[in-house]
């Protein structure tokens, strides 16, 4: 993850993705898809574009995401601590509750890549 490392007001170092990683999760019965835009190793920022059904999380909330990487799909669930709509997107972020330790977990090798 050393592209575009930044510090912020997070306690953790994130990266800005630089790889396309679409995300599905499932929020009051639907199935909603949108992108993975920052990682870090204990949680990741996510953006999707409005629809007609907006999103709107509530911190705490805890979710599970199927993330594509250049590696494969990974899974993980995510507690949602920040969201909010700007222009014409809605972001959030939030902080891992559950994901694989494992090396080989296509997420898991996200973290540890160059992307």
């Amino acid at each position: 993850m050393n592209s575009g490392a930044t510090r912020e007001r997070r306690r953790h170092e994130r990266t800005k993705l630089v790889t396309f990683c679409p995300v599905r999760f499932i929020h009051d019965g639907e199935e909603r898809q949108g992108f993975m835009r920052d990682l870090s190793t204990h949680g990741a920022g996510f953006v999707i574009e409005h629809s007609e059904n907006e999103l709107r999380l509530k911190n705490g909330e805890i979710l599970a995401y199927t993330v594509k990487t250049p590696y494969g799909e990974g899974g993980c669930k995510v507690r949602t601590m920040w969201a909010r709509a700007v222009d014409g997107r809605y972001l959030w972020g939030g902080e891992f509750v559950e994901i694989s330790g494992n090396s080989r977990d296509p997420l898991r090798a996200l973290m540890d890549s160059p992307f």
